[in-house]
């Protein structure tokens, strides 16, 4: 599967493809989403980079919120390190963060949610890098303008 496959199915899996009732703020994107299963919140505010990756906020019922990055590849492994740099700030070692069943995404821990969040309503570009299974380090960088007003959107924040 080629990278803007897995990108292209994963807005899918999000309720982000053609048939979304998204509204748009720059290169942020905000998609209202129900669980038809549990009525529970899923909504999402997501960025992404044909080919490169994609960062997305998303609602994991009423109160709470997942972070998650892509770097628009297989990282392999359990927990992968991963660091990131706002702007011109200096880059911060985020530790090891959970990975996906296949490989391709990664969550920032709970203890770095708010943090992360913060940075992401108030910069103007973000790097993520991903240390993956080779010890290779790739890495996208996301612009922020338009972050905030999706994020705001979304009812669990």
């Amino acid at each position: 599967m080629t990278k803007l496959s897995r990108i292209l199915c994963v807005l899918t899996i999000f309720g982000l493809g053609a048939n979304s009732a998204a509204a748009n703020w720059g290169e942020w994107r905000y998609s209202e989403a129900i669980d038809p299963m549990s009525d529970e919140d899923t909504s999402m505010a997501l960025m992404a980079i044909s080919g490169e990756g994609y960062i997305a906020v998303r609602c994991d019922g009423s109160s709470d919120y997942s972070i998650i990055v892509s770097v628009g590849e297989y990282v392999g492994g359990d927990r992968q390190p991963v660091s990131y740099r706002v702007d011109d700030q200096a880059a911060v070692n985020a530790g090891n963060w959970g990975l996906s069943t296949d490989s391709t995404l990664v969550f920032a821990p709970d203890r770095m949610k708010s943090e992360i969040l913060k940075k992401l309503m108030s910069g103007q570009k973000i790097i993520f890098q991903i240390t993956d299974f080779r010890g290779s380090k790739p890495y996208s960088e996301f612009p922020l303008s338009g972050s905030s007003d999706a994020i705001n959107q979304l009812a669990c924040i």
